[in-house]
């Protein structure tokens, strides 16, 4: 995949940090500098995504540590009974 080039403007303070690059590293630097905001954005939605949602009361007091511990017992316990049923 060969490079694009572009043709757009920069605030001076950024045009100033592009020009202090060595000339083989400005390309990398930019294409380093977009990749990393566009990582911030996408996590920055799914964060919001994430805050949007709401805690569903599941009428126990019990942690999901235990849940999970619980639910995994009762599926072992399951898989063991279907095991000796068919065996």
């Amino acid at each position: 995949m060969s490079n694009k080039q572009y043709t757009f403007s920069l605030p001076h303070n950024a045009g100033k940090i592009i020009d202090a690059l060595p000339k083989t590293k400005k390309s990398k630097c930019v294409a380093q500098a977009l990749m990393y905001f566009e990582k911030k954005n996408d996590k920055q939605k799914t964060l919001d995504i994430i805050a949007l949602l709401r805690p569903k009361d599941w009428g126990t007091e019990k942690d999901s540590v235990t849940l999970v511990k619980e639910a995994r017992n009762a599926r072992a316990k399951q898989l063991i009974n279907n095991s000796t049923d068919n065996a």
